[in-house]
């Protein structure tokens, strides 16, 4: 009965949280307490931009906070979570060999010196690029995800999802984003969106397909660089087709390809393409 009214309470302060973002902090510790976890986050992580974002979270210093979304986002298991189904618990060894984690760069330098030795994950939202998820962490003490963990959870992911949906915790600009993603992708011509500096945003199927050939081109620090730039100059007009739109994140509207083909006529292979 106690643990009954407990949770009764809790999803109360979940769907509060939807109307008030700044109670996240709060309810994710008290979702870690109620799992028998030690700390508790809404995170996001893109294949398509290659990062990783922390919207909230508890029970994580500040310095780990930082590291994870500059360095460590990259090593994270979570990698995987995209293909399974939303709300599916899923625990490290779920994701991959225990002993590879164990011996893999992200636990050495960031969960262990933590204490943190396995995580329970929850996809909230998902797109064919990125994933929304709720991560519950455990220590030494609690132990590996456990069958009541996963039970607990899976009382309590339902609610979460539909607060942040409701809350739109989760930016809906994103939603939108993994939406014209999609749609990107279906296009046959290839693709790039980029930023006033000239950072990749976005690549369509085609233009990752492009690039992975790396005849024509290739990425350099994040932007587009001309693999060969007199191999590049001498086939452009039979590539032509390949480049048909580059597209500004600045201006969000499609540029013809020209000004793509004079950058590249006129650089050398080791200076950026910037758009």
């Amino acid at each position: 009965m106690e643990e009954d009214q407990g949770l009764t309470q809790l999803i109360g302060e979940i769907y509060d949280a939807a109307l008030d973002a700044s109670r996240w902090t709060h309810v994710l510790a008290k979702i870690a307490r109620y799992v028998d976890g030690q700390a508790a986050g809404l995170l996001t992580k893109d294949g398509v931009s290659k990062s990783g974002s922390v919207y909230y979270q508890a029970g994580v210093d500040p310095h780990f906070v930082r590291t994870y979304t500059e360095t460590y986002w990259k090593f994270d298991p979570v990698a995987g979570l995209p293909d399974y189904e939303l709300e599916q618990i899923v625990s490290v060894p779920d994701l991959m060999s225990y002993e590879e984690f164990l011996a893999g760069r992200f636990y050495r330098e960031w969960a262990q010196p933590q204490g943190w030795i396995d995580a329970a994950n929850a996809v909230l939202e998902k797109s064919t690029s990125s994933c929304a998820y709720l991560t519950i962490l455990r220590n030494q003490a609690s132990g590996m995800v456990d069958d009541d963990m996963r039970r607990r959870m899976g009382l309590l992911v339902p609610h979460v999802r539909r607060a942040v949906r409701t809350g739109k915790v989760i930016d809906l600009r994103q939603a939108e984003a993994a939406t014209f993603a999609d749609i990107l992708d279906g296009l046959n011509p290839a693709i790039f969106l980029v930023d006033a500096e000239g950072q990749i945003v976005h690549g369509n199927a085609a233009s990752r397909s492009l690039m992975d050939t790396g005849d024509l081109l290739r990425v350099v620090h994040g932007r587009l660089s001309a693999s060969d730039a007199q191999a590049t100059f001498t086939r452009l007009p039979e590539r032509r087709n390949e480049l048909r739109w580059s597209v500004s994140a600045t201006s969000s509207l499609p540029v013809p390809v020209s000004p793509l083909i004079k950058t590249v006529e006129s650089l050398d292979a080791t200076r950026p393409i910037v758009l």
